[in-house]
């Protein structure tokens, strides 16, 4: 699934559940919520998260090269919950007005949307890393026709939601 797609499912997802007043509509939230989403392509050198710099690109490389493959452990929930843990005590430092488990629940759920929506594409996900039993796949080709329509109908959710709503 393509990066804005991914953006698209978790903020639509977030607006829904900030309709229900389960979490603030916050930029900030949405940042750590966006972040969450696209970290998880980090295992592939030319996404979008990878190429936004060098730090990024040179991460992106050697996780590649020394540890593991695009959706190997970084597309599974124990990567999720690794670098949830990580990002978490990062972001806590950089927003210490939010509450850690805020922070670290937004920033799991955009990580989780991202693994969802890579479970909707023909490649699919091993949730449980090495664990082909747990291999979920769609029918959504990445770039397809199906992905777009699929990503303009979420959008016109955010829209929905944010003129009900706006933000924080």
């Amino acid at each position: 699934m393509m990066y804005i797609t991914h953006l698209s499912l978790s903020l639509a997802i977030f607006y829904f559940l900030a309709y229900f007043q389960l979490f603030p509509p916050s930029v900030i939230l949405m940042i750590v919520l966006g972040i969450g989403t696209l970290i998880p392509d980090i295992d592939h050198p030319e996404s979008y998260i990878s190429n936004t710099g060098s730090f990024t690109k040179f991460l992106s490389l050697t996780l590649t090269k020394e540890l593991t493959h695009h959706r190997g452990f970084f597309h599974s929930i124990y990567g999720a919950i690794i670098v949830t843990i990580i990002a978490s005590i990062i972001f806590f430092n950089i927003f210490p007005d939010f509450s850690p488990v805020q922070l670290a629940l937004v920033f799991f759920m955009g990580y989780v949307f991202h693994l969802i929506g890579d479970s909707l594409t023909v490649s699919g996900v091993d949730w449980l890393w090495k664990n082909k039993k747990y291999h979920i796949s769609g029918f959504i080709k990445t770039g397809g026709q199906l992905e777009a329509i699929l990503m303009y109908a979420l959008i016109f959710i955010i829209g929905y939601f944010f003129l009900k709503i706006g933000l924080t």
